[in-house]
């Protein structure tokens, strides 16, 4: 669950659903619990098997006394006030937060950092408006003295800007499906053949795409050109731009701080 900058080994961590599980290889996977039944489930396999657990809002409660590492799903952010009771279940363990970028974003993300949990905000294609929330997540993100936990993709893009070289959001995000395969997914974010990103990233080459142009397209990898390669990322360059000027200050203040 936690982000690098260096390429993610193989093999790759599946995401596995629990009904599966058990007959799933014996490898490390993410174990992906959708029902009260999936609790018992994931109880009957071994915690050396789990690289984490990904669990919904709705079965937070049921996870709270495990030691198991835990990754919750927020799909509808106006959950995002019972984050505080949710902390004080979980007391030191808090579990990893994963958000969508969508409406609402600006004020769960603020909660999530009050109440100190690690974030992953998950975008898709989003809106002006959504990206306008994103950047005040950032700018809190960035400013707040009370911000002492990670919130991807931020984080993992200000530590390579810092110290040289470009994330890839596919693989930071966990959704490129040769590293983080879906089994039996729902959702098609995004689809789940082998080699998605490398054909994505060029099938946009070939066509001479404008983000090909971008000078965030080694991290990108087009990444907000899915599903839609028609999208406008021009609001998407901004926040990026925010990022990169705000690990050029980083740098700046290391290296002042290195004269000192």
């Amino acid at each position: 669950m936690e982000s690098t900058t260096e390429a993610v080994t193989t093999p790759p961590l599946a995401n596995v659903p629990a009904a599966r599980a058990t007959v799933w290889p014996d490898v490390p996977i993410v174990l992906r619990v959708s029902s009260e039944d999936d609790v018992a489930l994931a109880d009957a396999i071994s915690s050396d098997r789990l690289a984490w657990v990904e669990v919904p809002m709705a079965l937070a409660e049921r996870f709270a006394r495990s030691a198991l590492a835990v990754d919750l799903i927020m799909d509808d952010l106006n959950d995002a006030p019972s984050l505080y009771r949710i902390s004080s279940l979980y007391g030191e363990r808090l579990p990893r937060l994963t958000l969508p970028a969508r409406e609402g974003i600006a004020r769960a993300g603020a909660i999530a950092l009050a109440v100190q949990f690690a974030v992953r905000i998950v975008p898709l294609q989003p809106s002006a408006a959504e990206v306008a929330e994103l950047q005040a997540v950032l700018e809190r993100y960035l400013h707040d003295t009370n911000a002492r936990t990670p919130i991807e993709f931020f984080h993992t893009w200000l530590v390579a800007a810092v110290h040289g070289g470009r994330p890839s959001l596919w693989e930071v995000l966990e959704r490129d499906p040769d590293l983080y395969p879906r089994i039996d997914a729902d959702e098609n974010f995004p689809p789940q053949e082998a080699g998605f990103v490398e054909r994505h990233v060029a099938e946009l080459r070939e066509k001479g795409a404008e983000c090909t142009r971008c000078r965030f397209f080694d991290g990108c990898g087009g990444y907000f050109k899915w599903p839609d390669p028609a999208y406008d990322c021009a609001d998407v360059r901004g926040l990026l731009t925010s990022l990169d000027e705000a690990a050029a200050r980083l740098r700046q203040d290391i290296q002042e701080a290195a004269q000192a």
